[in-house]
């Protein structure tokens, strides 16, 4: 993921595959409806909202590296320039 448009869409897709409408999960966080559907169009919403979002669907964060790993390139096979 490298956008808040895809997280928002992996919100949406997760809810909806639990049956779950957006007023449901608003009214577990006692937010409004709109609040949520910004989140899932990508859209600013704070970091406490996106918690507990993920927290009524089940969810938890998990932090990936995604640099490059330039120790495994190998370089050696590189052509050479003249």
């Amino acid at each position: 993921m490298q956008t808040s448009r895809q997280l928002g869409g992996m919100i949406r897709a997760e809810r909806r595959a639990l049956g779950m409408r957006q007023v449901d999960v608003a009214n577990a966080l006692q937010v409004r409806r709109q609040t949520i559907a910004d989140l899932e169009a990508g859209g600013n919403a704070g970091v406490h909202v996106l918690m507990g979002v993920l927290t009524v669907l089940g969810k938890r964060v998990s932090l990936e590296d995604g640099r490059f790993d330039f120790e495994g390139l190998d370089l050696s096979k590189r052509a050479s320039r003249v």
